[in-house]
């Protein structure tokens, strides 16, 4: 009896400390939109993130598409969750988001407080160096938003309030001519180097 209550406490010990690849599970834990906490058995690091959430415009107007970038200084990163606020002690969401066509199969939108795609995360868990999305701008709505994420290096490893910087509302901001971000270059260059040292192999 013993040994059955020592190995269900070890089976429930790692289940708290899971790294969610398949994305953040709102599902069975719903608090994590208001969080944005991974249940990883560790506080987040307090070090100056290396990782930067930016936009590519510093206003948007109703139903607006605004670019949003996940740029690292060095390291990869394995997950992440973004959400778009007016505060930090905001139980909300704002907007939506729409993933690129060729992430589908690594990052899925998420349902936030009842609101559809109003967050976005990682579906996998591959090396990550960058991401570009778009974030559709609700209707009806002037205050000023910024993005938040939490990134995850690797399991003991992340950063929460990771922010981007405000974006006011304008009925004349003129996103749709802005340029998209180009964040993607790290990932691409990764997946070339990857390829090219898996042809050089079978020559060794």
């Amino acid at each position: 009896m013993m040994w059955k209550f020592v190995v269900l406490s070890l089976v429930m010990s790692l289940s708290s400390v899971h790294c969610y690849g398949s994305g953040p599970p709102l599902g069975r834990h719903p608090e994590v939109c208001r969080t944005m906490k991974p249940s990883h058995g560790v506080d987040p690091m307090d070090s100056e993130p290396p990782f930067l959430l930016t936009t590519g415009s510093i206003c948007y107007k109703p139903l607006g598409l605004v670019p949003v970038s996940i740029t690292n200084a060095s390291i990869f990163y394995e997950g992440f969750f973004v959400l778009a606020k007016v505060s930090e002690e905001d139980n909300d969401a704002y907007g939506r988001f729409i993933r690129e066509d060729s992430d589908k199969g690594t990052v899925q939108t998420q349902d936030c407080f009842d609101k559809v795609d109003s967050g976005i995360s990682h579906s996998d868990d591959p090396h990550f160096f960058g991401h570009n999305f778009t974030w559709h701008a609700p209707d009806n709505f002037t205050d000023a938003i910024h993005f938040v994420a939490t990134i995850v290096h690797e399991t003991k490893e992340y950063w929460m309030n990771i922010r981007s910087g405000h974006l006011i509302f304008d009925e004349a901001c003129d996103i749709e001519t802005m340029d998209w971000p180009t964040s993607s270059a790290g990932k691409h260059s990764f997946t070339l180097l990857a390829a090219i040292l898996a042809i050089l192999s079978h020559f060794m």
